[in-house]
């Protein structure tokens, strides 16, 4: 069973490497259709000041098209609020952001076909979100600094599910494993494998069998009963 859990073992990197920074901006008119930063970040748009709504682009592809690039509002030249971060890799984030990062409520579209909606704390999936693979494999649950932390669930694309607690990106604590079989172990887990006391159900047609005991690296081992 140790197998099953090998994709648990992710840590969700979705910060953002981008920053404007807080240059220091030379006084604008009070309305003004271009920013340019110190670092050379250029902003189009409608400005009062360092405040308002526009394109801000890092950098630029040969022919001159955005490259990285942020659309959406500004607040004390840095985004705040709500906007849409495309990165050079075609990665993109679509949502709230504070003090430049992504913050709040919102949503990463990954090129190689990922995905999570839900909430983020500085650039990273913290509190309730789901997170799903391109292929198919997908997390629903609780996040503490972009990995899986506390309650949740993982279904794998074959239809093996994992309903529990998580640590840090890994399965551990009390939870259970249904197998597409229909074979179902719950108990203690360690490091992605049950590991401890358990009770496993195997049902076949109109019959069951129950092995409770204890259960070493995902196998019977030590003291237990069938019945």
């Amino acid at each position: 069973m140790s197998s099953l859990f090998q994709r648990l073992g992710i840590a969700i990197l979705v910060a953002s490497s981008f920053n404007i920074i807080n240059d220091v901006i030379n006084p604008q008119p009070s309305i003004a259709e271009v920013i340019t930063l110190s670092d050379g970040t250029r902003c189009e748009g409608e400005f009062k000041g360092r405040n308002g709504r526009g394109l801000c682009v890092y950098s630029e592809d040969p022919s001159g098209q955005p490259y990285d690039y942020y659309r959406g509002e500004i607040l004390n030249g840095q985004p705040n609020g709500r906007g849409v971060l495309v990165y050079g890799n075609r990665d993109r984030y679509e949502g709230q952001f504070r003090n430049s990062l992504p913050h709040g409520v919102g949503m990463f579209l990954f090129a190689n076909g990922d995905r999570y909606e839900g909430n983020l704390y500085n650039g990273q999936p913290s509190g309730n979100g789901i997170f799903t693979f391109a292929n198919r494999d997908r997390y629903q649950g609780n996040f503490f600094n972009g990995q899986p932390h506390g309650r949740g669930s993982f279904t794998f694309a074959d239809g093996q599910r994992y309903i529990g607690d998580f640590y840090l990106g890994q399965v551990n604590g009390q939870g259970e494993v249904i197998l597409p079989n229909g074979m179902r172990c719950e108990g203690t887990f360690y490091n992605s494998n049950l590991d401890g006391k358990g009770t496993c159900t195997n049902v076949q047609g109109s019959s069951s069998r129950r092995y409770t005991g204890e259960i070493r690296n995902g196998q019977p081992g030590g003291r237990g009963t069938y019945n």
